[in-house]
């Protein structure tokens, strides 16, 4: 039996995993929000292509959501939120996205959010806890 199309094909999984890796990244997320405020993770494409969001997910430690389907081009900012509240403050030409059943909750004291690909690939992790700078009223950003 000749394997070496199979081992081909699972090299050039690997190249493409490992090209999509660190493309999309966590940028904020805001785990503590106050009265008219709500959670929300921010991801930035820092690629130059485009990317497919279909069948993503995000994650914390134990619940995983669906992504909706958009096209996040070079540069562009992607929020993930679990209503339209947050619309007015999002900037213009900022991608902004319900996933299906809810973003799952931003745990206060300490959480961890997992951004994974279409193959289940986790693309972006972090871990935060309380001694993070996770402030009520107010957005952490993830220096890159």
């Amino acid at each position: 039996m000749n394997l070496q199309p199979f081992k081909i094909f699972v090299s050039l999984f690997l190249i493409i995993q490992q090209v999509f890796s660190q493309v999309i990244v966590l940028n904020e997320f805001h785990a503590k929000p106050v009265t008219g405020q709500i959670e929300f993770v921010e991801l930035i494409n820092r690629d130059s292509i485009a990317i497919n969001l279909e069948n993503w997910r995000i994650a914390d430690k134990g619940t995983g959501k669906l992504l909706p389907t958009a096209i996040v081009q070079p540069g562009e900012f992607i929020i993930l939120a679990d209503d339209s509240t947050i619309y007015p403050s999002v900037p213009v030409g900022t991608h902004y996205l319900i996933p299906t059943g809810k973003l799952p909750s931003l745990n206060n004291a300490g959480d961890e959010i997992r951004i994974f690909d279409s193959f289940g690939t986790i693309i972006d992790s972090l871990t935060y806890d309380s001694s993070w700078p996770v402030e009520s009223g107010f957005s952490t950003e993830k220096i890159h």
